[in-house]
C-alpha cells in the first residue's frame, strides 16, 4: 500500500510539476522581456522630451556671439553668459557608437521579441474587440432601460 502511494505521488508530481515549471519559465521570460521593453520605451520618450526641450531654446540669433575655432567650425556663444558654448550639431561624428556588438541579453531580447510581440498583438486585438462589443451591447441595453424608466418606450 505504501509503495503504491509513493509511486502514485511521484507520477502525479511529475505530471503536474513539469508543465508548471515550463509555464513558470515562459512567464518569467515574458515578464522580464516586457519590463525591458517598457524601460526602453520610457527612455525613448525621455529622449524625445529632452530633444524637444533642447530645440525649443528661447535665445535669439542676435544674442549670440559667433566665432570660429581653430578648425574653422562656427561656434555660438551666448552674449549674456560668456563661457556657455553651444556646440554645432554633430552629423556623423559618433557613428561608430551605433555599430557595436549586442550583449547576450540584447540577443535574447531580440528572439523573445520575435516570439512574444505577435502573441501580445493578437491578445490585445482580441481583448479590445471583446471589450468594445461588450461595452457597446451594455450601452445599448442601458439606453433601453433608461428609456423604459422614463416611459418613452415600451
Amino acid at each position: 500500500m505504501k509503495n503504491k502511494i509513493i509511486k502514485w505521488w511521484k507520477n502525479i508530481t511529475l505530471v503536474m510539476a513539469l508543465p508548471l515549471m515550463i509555464t513558470n519559465s515562459v512567464l518569467d521570460y515574458y515578464y522580464g522581456w516586457e519590463s525591458r521593453e517598457l524601460e526602453e520605451q520610457a527612455k525613448e520618450l525621455q529622449q524625445k522630451k529632452d530633444e524637444a526641450f533642447q530645440y525649443h531654446s528661447h535665445h535669439f540669433l542676435d544674442s549670440y556671439y559667433v566665432t570660429k575655432d581653430v578648425d574653422g567650425n562656427t561656434i555660438k556663444i551666448l552674449e549674456h553668459q560668456k563661457g556657455d558654448v553651444i556646440l554645432p550639431e554633430f552629423s556623423g561624428t559618433f557613428d561608430f557608437l551605433k555599430e557595436y556588438d549586442e550583449t547576450p541579453q540584447e540577443k535574447v531580447d531580440n528572439v523573445l521579441t520575435k516570439v512574444f510581440k505577435p502573441i501580445q498583438n493578437v491578445v490585445g486585438k482580441v481583448t479590445s474587440w471583446f471589450k468594445w462589443h461588450l461595452w457597446e451591447k451594455w450601452m445599448d441595453r442601458k439606453k433601453r432601460e433608461d428609456l423604459i424608466e422614463k416611459g418613452l418606450r415600451g
